[in-house]
């Protein structure tokens, strides 16, 4: 499934990276002009994936996959490179219950802060994001 992923992430979403990738001069977008990056994303998948009810385990991963950055994780996270591991891999398997953050869009901590909540979902605060938290309009910090 996660060799699926890594296609559909080449494909597909390189075209959607480019028109959001930020510039490397450009400073971070701030908190509350994240939503509006990342929602026309989150938008654009197909209804069975962006739907009220995701099924967890195949929408969780392929939502993760849409989103990642591998470079950016591997950068952040230098233990990740140093193992050798698969990035996705690590952060689907191990990254994300963790609170690391899948992209520089994205901060796992600050919406643990701002959702204190989520830090009893299992599968980590992104997921709870793109499965939940969006949908529930909740802050992104």
């Amino acid at each position: 499934m996660v060799k699926d992923l890594k296609v559909a992430r080449r494909s597909r979403v390189s075209k959607k990276a480019v028109a959001f990738a930020p510039e490397p001069s450009v400073e971070a977008p701030k908190a509350e002009e994240r939503p509006q990056e990342i929602a026309p994303v989150i938008a654009s998948l197909p209804d069975e994936i962006n739907g009220a009810q995701p099924s967890m385990q195949e929408n969780q991963e392929f939502q993760s996959a849409i989103y990642f950055d591998g470079g950016w994780y591997l950068d952040m996270y230098p233990d990740v490179r140093a193992a050798g591991i698969d990035p996705l891999e690590h952060f689907l398997n191990h990254g994300s219950q963790e609170g690391r953050s899948p992209n520089a869009l994205f901060d796992s901590q600050a919406y643990l802060r701002a959702n204190p909540d989520v830090a009893d979902f299992e599968r980590g605060p992104f997921i709870h994001y793109i499965c939940f938290g969006f949908q529930e309009k909740r802050p992104l910090r």
